[in-house]
């Protein structure tokens, strides 16, 4: 079976939904790191807004700095259903988030 350059064999297991999946759950992982990052930024938090709930809101986004170049990477490569697998995630993720803050908002005093 003769390939074109760039052309994606349908077997390959990376162009899966639980393959994008468990990427994104394993960059998920890069989130304790990048905890620092968010303290950082959450030391500078917009006028009027306590620092812990800003430190909430600023754990979710950095999910974006691992998950953007990510997604990228797949597009380039033609991997359409692992790029499902990691929306799912990112979007299951930003819920989690929202939630959590929702709980937290009343005891921080946010």
């Amino acid at each position: 079976m003769n390939m074109e350059p760039g052309e994606i064999k349908t077997t390959d297991r990376r162009n899966s939904a639980g393959w994008g999946a468990g990427a994104a759950c394993m960059l998920h992982l890069l989130q304790w790191p990048m905890l620092g990052v968010s303290c950082g930024i959450a030391m500078q938090p917009p006028a009027g807004a306590s620092w812990p709930w800003y430190a909430f809101m600023a754990w979710g986004a950095t999910q974006f700095l691992y998950l953007g170049p990510l997604l990228w990477w797949l597009k380039r490569k033609g991997f359409h259903q692992a790029m499902k697998g990691v929306l799912i995630v990112a979007g299951i993720g930003i819920l989690l988030n929202g939630a959590c803050d929702a709980l937290m908002r009343p005891v921080i005093g946010g």
